[in-house]
């Protein structure tokens, strides 16, 4: 249902919907009272058969990502299905802060986008790490001047683009916020757009 969402706004963003303010709510949920005993994502990348052939066996890849305790705070690891047989858990983050709500997408040129929301007693970013090759990178900071930016969702398109969106908040109800990540521009982010009927 999310995703459906994504798509539809990411769409309407660019062609000046009007729509949109509609169908979303002025007032979003927060999401931090979710428990926060495990929460993983699972991404599913098919690697295509040869085509024409209907009784190809279509090969899978499965990556798991997920927020666990590691007695002090909430980290995130990720595993790998390969074969029949999961890869030992990777750490992920070690930041000093609970990680949690993580989503992963893989772009076209096998680069996966992991982005998740870093709690901290002075307030709530996202956190976003690349993996590439057989290693991840070390977490970045989202670049949003915001007291809150919480509870993203990732796609990577075609052109190697990347989109984000999120909750954010500087006082009083959230909205939410959309961002391009653009490669072949400098790679650098997009001005964060409000994407619904301005809260009031």
């Amino acid at each position: 249902m999310w995703s459906k969402m994504l798509f539809e706004l990411v769409s309407c963003l660019f062609n000046n919907c009007s729509g949109v303010s509609e169908k979303m709510s002025k007032k979003s949920t927060r999401h931090l009272a979710q428990p926060l005993l495990f929460f993983a994502c699972f991404l599913i990348l098919s690697c295509s058969g040869k085509e024409g052939k209907a009784d190809t066996v279509q090969q899978v890849q499965q990556d798991l990502v997920w927020s666990e305790s590691d007695g002090l705070r909430y980290e995130l690891f990720s595993s790998s299905k390969k074969g029949d047989e999961w890869t030992p858990p990777v750490k992920i983050t070690d930041n000093n802060a609970n990680n949690l709500h993580p989503v992963l997408d893989k772009g076209p040129d096998g680069k996966k986008w992991l982005f998740w929301s870093a709690v901290r007693p002075d307030g709530i970013s996202i956190e976003y790490a690349i993996f590439q090759g057989h290693t991840w990178s070390d977490p970045q900071q989202f670049p949003v001047k915001q007291h809150s930016a919480i509870t993203p969702s990732v796609l990577a398109d075609k052109k190697k683009g990347v989109w984000l969106v999120w909750a954010g908040n500087d006082g009083g109800n959230d909205d939410i916020y959309v961002s391009r990540y653009q490669e072949k521009q400098g790679k650098v982010w997009t001005e964060p757009q409000i994407i619904q009927a301005p809260n009031e």
